[in-house]
């Protein structure tokens, strides 16, 4: 499974652990909420920033790039010079 899967299931079970909680555990759940959120947006803003510079050298002609198909789904490897 991918990052970008593992992060998708983890966030789609966070959101059902905080529709379930309880008054008592709610504000726990928020918080733990809040973490998982944190770190899902600086792994995005990476493959975000990746995805970026693979289309600014896809963009610009004259460059010779090979594009690490693996990027869409783990974001790892981004582009390399052929």
């Amino acid at each position: 499974m991918s990052m970008l899967s593992q992060m998708n299931k983890t966030l789609a079970q966070q959101l059902a652990t905080v529709m379930s909680a309880d008054n008592d555990g709610l504000a726990e759940e928020i918080k733990r909420t809040k973490a998982v959120t944190d770190i899902s947006k600086q792994i995005i803003d990476g493959h975000r920033l990746v995805l970026d510079a693979t289309k600014f050298a896809v963009e610009h002609e004259g460059l010779d790039i090979k594009i690490d198909r693996s990027l869409i789904s783990i974001g790892h490897d981004g582009i390399r010079e052929a």
